[in-house]
């Protein structure tokens, strides 16, 4: 199944898209007229005329590319001499825009808000912006998240840990053309006895011992999870060999369920041994030490795969120095809700530190130790 979404401009991180999921990139909004009249499901066909094409499989770019849609389905991707134009066809002038295969966004949470009333944890603004209160937001808008993603450009995203009414958003989300492909991991398997849960529901279920790692992942895996997802923090007084030995465990338990293993592993040691654990996906940079050939070797062994989220930081800082960004932040295709509170920023007055590491750095220099560590893995990781 394909698609076709627009946008207002075109991501700065195309590098990462995958075909076949296709987005054009012009200056109208999403819900374009021709995009809503034709090409579904049908309806008339829909053909995109002169976009510049780039379709993901390193073929050389299509200057003047012809995109045919019908019934909801890309019936043909090329030139006009490859494709043919359909008696009936709608036609829409795309001349000096771009087509480009759709981001896929493999770390997001849609039970955190883009913006710091999400992760009182980090950052507790909870006396302003009260958390159960943005708890039931996020749940009663996740199609207006939707659509920020798509107006984006991005065409799945991967929900790698939250609330389990996370899990009911991908029911559908395959075949759902006003909102992005979704894949959920649900709530978070934990090393340490997380607070941020609210009465009823939890996001972080703490792994207390080997009967609690059991009933979590087969319940995971009852419920319909994608994945297990392991948040693997280590504290200065932790029992390593216990919290190694939970971890093995649920990579086991995931294993056994037919589950990925996902781990949330920041330090070296615990980056390793997630990996010897099983892990399929790392999930942020190895950021207190530079990786070596052992991490290397066993991540190739195993397969691992490696998503760094570098902007995360910046994005917590940008929120601690009051100073957003705005030439990075594609802020009009945020829903109003969130944008007033982006745009709020510079009243923040930051009050609670960070869940792992004390009070967060005020200024770019206390970061810059993490983001160079992060950024040097990355680049040898790539290598």
């Amino acid at each position: 199944m394909n698609r076709v979404f627009l946008t207002g401009s075109l991501p700065r991180v195309a590098l990462i898209a995958t075909a076949p999921w296709v987005m054009v990139a012009c200056n109208d909004a999403v819900g374009h007229p021709s995009v809503e009249a034709a090409g579904t499901m049908g309806g008339p066909p829909l053909v995109l005329e002169g976009a510049h094409l780039i379709d993901g499989t390193g073929a050389a770019t299509v200057a003047d590319s012809r995109i045919v849609i019908e019934d909801g389905r890309f019936s043909c991707v090329g030139d006009a001499s490859s494709c043919s134009l359909p008696d009936d066809a709608v036609t829409s002038d795309f001349s000096g825009r771009w087509a480009i295969p759709g981001i896929v966004d493999t770390h997001m949470h849609f039970s955190q808000t883009g913006w710091v009333d999400g992760r009182p944890d980090a950052l507790d603004l909870r006396s302003d912006y009260p958390y159960e209160q943005t708890a039931a937001w996020l749940q009663n808008n996740a199609a207006t998240l939707g659509r920020s993603y798509l107006c984006s450009g991005v065409t799945a995203v991967y929900d790698v840990g939250g609330y389990p009414w996370t899990w009911s958003l991908q029911e559908g989300s395959d075949a759902n053309l006003r909102g992005p492909i979704v894949r959920s991991a649900g709530p978070l398997l934990t090393t340490i006895d997380f607070w941020l849960n609210l009465p009823g529901q939890a996001q972080f279920i703490y792994m207390a011992d080997e009967d609690a790692v059991r009933e979590a992942v087969r319940s995971h895996a009852a419920f319909g999870a994608n994945a297990v997802k392991i948040w693997y923090i280590v504290r200065v007084d932790a029992d390593l060999d216990r919290l190694s030995a939970l971890v093995h465990l649920a990579g086991e338990e995931a294993r056994a369920a037919g589950l990925p293993l996902i781990v949330h592993a920041t330090g070296l040691h615990e980056a390793k041994d997630a990996i010897r654990a099983g892990a399929d996906l790392l999930v942020h940079s190895v950021q207190d030490q530079p990786v070596d050939q052992e991490f290397i070797d066993l991540a190739l062994e195993q397969g691992t795969m490696y998503t760094p989220t570098l902007v995360v930081v910046d994005g917590y800082l940008q929120v601690r120095t009051r100073e957003m960004d705005r030439e990075h932040q594609p802020l009009h295709c945020v829903d109003p809700t969130t944008l007033a509170k982006v745009e709020s920023t510079d009243t923040v007055r930051p009050s609670r530190g960070s869940y792992v590491a004390g009070d967060l750095p005020m200024a770019r220099e206390g970061w810059a130790p993490t983001l160079g560590t992060g950024m040097e893995n990355l680049q040898r990781i790539h290598a």
